[in-house]
């Protein structure tokens, strides 16, 4: 099929265009991968960095189990948009005929967009989620701090009722040990009153004997 050169130009043209928003769509599902990534790791702006230290603790160090899951959601969704806008270019432009040209020039965009204005775009991304964070650290933070005021409450009630068992059940076994006690001298009154009973009946006999 034959096409005239200033529709090719044109489908170059806009193919390059779509390429130029594909690059940008992958930048702002970079977004998705700021929130999953653990604290130490979220932000290479060293401003950054120096501003969350202050008041946030730094998040652990190995991956979560949900980033590998979110990655891989988010390569299968931005090949699907890619494959869906190379064949919407082609059949609004070209009438569904193939032409390598179109998803040449979307490379061409998409790769020089990553390699001049994915950094400038990868920062400000990365202002905005801190911006956006810091938001809700303000408005999440005093019930964080209601939180654990009444956490901290009712630990303490907790460790009061426990300490209290405690108590009891050292009274508790206190008295039992004491009546066992009492019991086992019970026990041991007759016998020590007939041995010295014994004792007293041998000493008798033996005075007598001896008068």
């Amino acid at each position: 099929m034959r096409i005239s050169q200033s529709t090719l130009f044109y489908l170059c043209c806009v193919s390059f265009l779509v390429g130029l928003l594909l690059a940008l769509l992958y930048d702002f599902l970079y977004m998705t991968r700021l929130w999953l990534m653990p604290g130490n790791k979220r932000y290479t702006v060293m401003a950054i960095q120096k501003l969350r230290a202050a008041r946030i603790k730094e998040g652990r160090s190995d991956a979560r189990k949900g980033i590998r899951a979110v990655l891989f959601l988010d390569d299968v969704f931005f090949c699907l948009v890619v494959a869906l806008a190379i064949i919407l270019v082609l059949y609004w432009l070209n009438n569904g005929a193939f032409r390598a040209a179109a998803p040449l020039c979307m490379v061409l965009g998409f790769g020089l967009f990553r390699a001049t204005l994915s950094k400038g775009v990868r920062i400000v991304l990365q202002w905005f989620a801190f911006g956006v964070e810091t938001v809700l650290y303000m408005l999440l933070m005093p019930f964080k701090r209601l939180f654990a005021y009444i956490a901290k409450l009712c630990q303490k009630s907790v460790q009061k009722q426990r300490q209290k068992r405690l108590f009891k059940q050292r009274q508790a076994n206190t008295k039992q040990a004491l009546q066992n006690i009492e019991r086992t001298a019970q026990g041991l009154l007759p016998i020590y009153a007939n041995v010295k009973i014994q004792k007293g009946e041998g000493r008798a006999r033996k005075s007598k004997k001896a008068v």
